[in-house]
């Protein structure tokens, strides 16, 4: 394993999903790819303001390399172009998690990413609690 991609959003998902991230590509001397992926009509207000700036510094202090990849576009499309440019061996994505006749309704948007993009996934819930001694189960 060589790239790892992290999909954030700057919530508090997000930063666990960078944590774990960092802890598996410094075991398998991985790099990290942080991406945020905006729409045109959307404000890259997490861009400007620095917010990957504590990403950056979390995989600096763990001896990981990483590097923002962040994109301006369609979230599927984007993460699939992603993928293929940066010959990405782990996607990491962080769910907030929906529940109800909300999920009934509208289905999962994170089901409808997975499903899509072209490489092995890691989902990372609100609650997840980072491994760093390995996993037990899979």
């Amino acid at each position: 394993m060589k790239n790892i991609l992290v999909l954030v959003d700057f919530t508090e998902t997000a930063a666990i999903s960078v944590d774990q991230a960092i802890v598996l590509a410094k075991a398998r001397d991985a790099k990290v790819h942080l991406a945020h992926i905006y729409g045109a009509d959307q404000m890259e207000e997490g861009i400007r303001s620095g917010s990957f700036d504590g990403y950056m510094k979390a995989a600096a202090d763990a001896g990981v390399a990483a590097e923002n990849a962040s994109r301006e576009g369609d979230l599927i499309h984007e993460v699939q172009k992603l993928v293929k440019e940066l010959e990405v061996d782990l996607v990491v994505v962080g769910t907030h998690g929906k529940h109800g006749l909300k999920q009934t309704v509208f289905g999962s948007h994170i089901y409808n990413l997975v499903k899509r993009i072209p490489a092995p996934t890691l989902i990372v819930s609100d609650n997840t609690k980072v491994k760093s001694d390995g996993f037990k189960k899979v």
